[in-house]
């Protein structure tokens, strides 16, 4: 593979953060969609670690990059801000999920002391250490690299967009309806 210079590198990350913010359709008021929604998608790369394909791996760190992007944006930082190079101990395959729970945890503290969110700082460094973590994962397993999946996750987006389905749950199919097994009846 073709080494890329790392100014190259990062004006991507800040490509895939402009065009990932278009297709956000969730209230920008507040960053608990945001933050919630990388909690949840750290846990299916984790689960998808035990037993998932690679594609579903490669999906699942698309959709936390994705959820970066987005809190990078609601703070006003760039995304490649957040990024480090690679250097020091090869952190372990929890980390991403850790990482991302103690971004949830500073956040929920600082809005229960009153505070819209936590320091800049805090959250650049917590975004970065969630995204190493899943470059080290994806690297282990010989998957593609950070910017390759930004490129796939556009992509998708953008034929999710033109189908109008970025509402909707995303490449899965819609929960099959609830049947009240007491009363028989269809529920939402």
């Amino acid at each position: 593979m073709e080494t890329v210079p790392w100014q190259k590198i990062l004006d991507k990350w800040d490509a895939y953060q402009l065009a990932a913010n278009k297709t956000a359709v969730y209230p920008k008021e507040s960053l608990v969609y945001p933050v919630l929604g990388l909690v949840g998608e750290a846990g299916e790369f984790m689960m998808c670690l035990t037993s998932g394909s690679p594609q579903e791996l490669i999906k699942e760190a698309g959709d936390i990059l994705w959820y970066c992007a987005e809190i990078c944006t609601s703070r006003g930082v760039k995304l490649s801000d957040c990024w480090r190079r690679p250097d020091g101990p090869t952190p372990n395959r929890f980390n991403a999920l850790i990482n991302a729970s103690r971004l949830a945890e500073a956040y929920k503290k600082a809005i229960r002391s009153g505070a819209q969110a936590p320091d800049l700082t805090t959250t650049i460094r917590i975004i970065g250490d969630v995204i190493l973590a899943v470059d080290r994962v994806l690297e282990a397993l010989e998957l593609p690299t950070i910017p390759e999946i930004m490129e796939i996750n556009i992509e998708k987006l953008a034929a999710r967009a033109l189908a109008g389905t970025l509402k909707e749950r995303g490449n899965r199919p819609p929960n099959p309806p609830y049947i009240d097994p007491k009363h028989g009846q269809q529920r939402g």
